[in-house]
């Protein structure tokens, strides 16, 4: 009787990691990613597709035919920031360019004007790079989900049970004539 009414129990209190369905809580927003993304931003027109992504002291640029999203290679980009700074990026891999940009490190939002030409198309692009400000990595603190609460209170009621199931039996073999 006692190893139906223990049974019973646990399969209940088990129940719980099922009630929680893959750790969801609908009530919050969803966790940040754990892997940092980096600074980007894109600029297209009817022939041209580019998107701007800053590493570091560089940017990388990825030209792609806009149509055919077909990586566009052999083209001359000319980089422009306000009057203050211009570069010619270099092609890395097809349709993949680098330039050097020692004010990546500048916080805040950095217009652009990008002068693309390839074969005989031409076009002036314009974009906002905004960079974030540097911040302190967030502390991660591990919280209870609602699967391992389910799980910590099978484990203690499996004990209690198991404990108060050998006290009862070892009091009934002590009075035992």
């Amino acid at each position: 009787m006692i190893w139906r009414t223990l049974f019973v129990l646990t399969a209940w209190l088990l129940s719980a990691a099922a009630w929680a369905h893959g750790d969801e809580s609908h009530d919050t927003d969803p966790p940040a990613l754990g892997q940092a993304v980096a600074p980007r931003t894109d600029a297209h027109s009817e022939v041209f597709e580019l998107l701007i992504v800053a590493e570091g002291e560089q940017l990388r640029l990825y030209l792609d035919d806009f149509a055919s999203n077909a990586p566009i290679s052999g083209a001359r980009i000319e980089v422009e920031r306000g009057t203050t700074w211009k570069a010619q990026a270099r092609e890395h891999a097809p349709g993949e360019y680098l330039l050097k940009a020692p004010w990546l490190n500048q916080p805040g939002a950095h217009p652009l004007s990008f002068t693309l030409e390839a074969g005989q198309q031409a076009d002036l692009l314009a974009a906002t790079l905004t960079l974030p400000a540097t911040a302190a990595p967030a502390a991660s603190a591990a919280s209870l989900t609602p699967s391992m609460a389910g799980g910590a209170v099978a484990v203690i009621a499996l004990t209690l049970a198991a404990a108060w199931a050998w006290r009862r039996r070892h009091k009934a073999t002590r009075t035992a004539p």
